[in-house]
């Protein structure tokens, strides 16, 4: 059977083995359909937004990182709040800021704070006993996203030698004038972690038995 052209294309003729014709298209440079590469102005735009969704995304997840962090001190605060209760009805007195929360668990159940920096380091702990006044409380405090502690150990009456590590062996401190009530209120209320402030914000996290921070 002789070969012949195959389908009416135009160009150039391959003959196949079996003695077929194909006809071959040419192909041309630069595509006859229109399409076209991105110029580079086109090619900087997608690169900014690429660039735009990528920091979205580490913003989300690092929020989402603090936000589990936060929930995790919160639950730890609020089981060391059962402990230290169930110390002060056993005992009918609380652990001391220089016994801390080695009076309530073993060391090495003692939970550490997950936003200490440096290394890591348990919750600090506070008795507070107001000058001239019967009142008398106990203060947990959690460095906070930010990693830093902003509470003074002053504003319960010990330096931060005695109150850093919260450990018995922690040299006692020169005992110093607590603040009043209303100033320890407003200082804690002041350096109190706000989530609303950015997923890096300045503040402690707080639990206390003092009324106001219920």
């Amino acid at each position: 059977m002789p070969a012949g052209p195959v389908g009416g294309l135009r160009g150039e003729t391959c003959v196949q083995p079996w003695g077929h014709e194909m006809k071959l298209a040419h192909l041309r440079s630069g595509s006859s359909d229109g399409r076209r590469g991105l110029s580079l102005p086109e090619m900087l735009v997608v690169v900014a937004v690429f660039g735009i969704l990528a920091l979205i995304f580490v913003l989300s997840s690092q929020q989402m990182v603090v936000k589990t962090l936060v929930s995790r001190v919160r639950q730890e605060h609020r089981y060391l709040a059962g402990r230290i209760e169930t110390y002060h009805a056993d005992r009918t007195r609380l652990p001391t800021t220089e016994e801390g929360l080695n009076a309530v668990l073993p060391a090495n159940e003692i939970p550490l704070d997950p936003f200490t920096t440096d290394e890591p380091e348990p919750y600090r702990y506070f008795l507070y006993r107001p000058p001239g006044s019967p009142l008398i409380g106990w203060i947990l405090v959690s460095a906070g996203p930010d990693g830093d502690v902003d509470f003074p150990p002053s504003a319960v009456g010990f330096s931060a030698v005695a109150s850093s590590a919260n450990r018995p062996s922690s040299p006692r401190a020169p005992e110093a004038m607590a603040l009043p009530f209303h100033e320890l209120k407003e200082m804690i209320r002041s350096r109190a972690y706000d989530p609303t402030n950015g997923i890096i914000s300045d503040g402690d996290i707080f639990r206390t038995d003092l009324l106001f921070l219920d």
